[in-house]
């Protein structure tokens, strides 16, 4: 999964959300905070190149009914229900 090869956009579907939170991390540089919120939870999704990561983790909250808050600071995002 990447924008190496040029593509403008990923298409993503069935993806355990852990393994899109690994791309994640490369991509923008934070660590996610994985708990039992995150487990075993599966995401179908289009992520654009342009997109930042707080419109991404608006997308994430929506679909899994999660909120995301992120540490500046400590360059992390934690994972919580609503």
């Amino acid at each position: 999964m990447s924008f190496e090869s040029g593509n403008q956009f990923i298409e993503i579907n069935n993806l355990e959300i852990e393994e899109l939170f690994k791309f994640l991390e490369k991509r923008f540089d934070y660590e996610f905070d994985k708990n039992h919120y995150t487990k075993n939870k599966r995401v179908t999704l289009r992520i654009n190149k342009k997109d930042s990561l707080e419109q991404i983790l608006k997308l994430l909250s929506i679909i899994n009914n999660t909120t995301y808050e992120i540490n500046q600071e400590k360059r992390e995002i934690q994972v919580f229900s609503k």
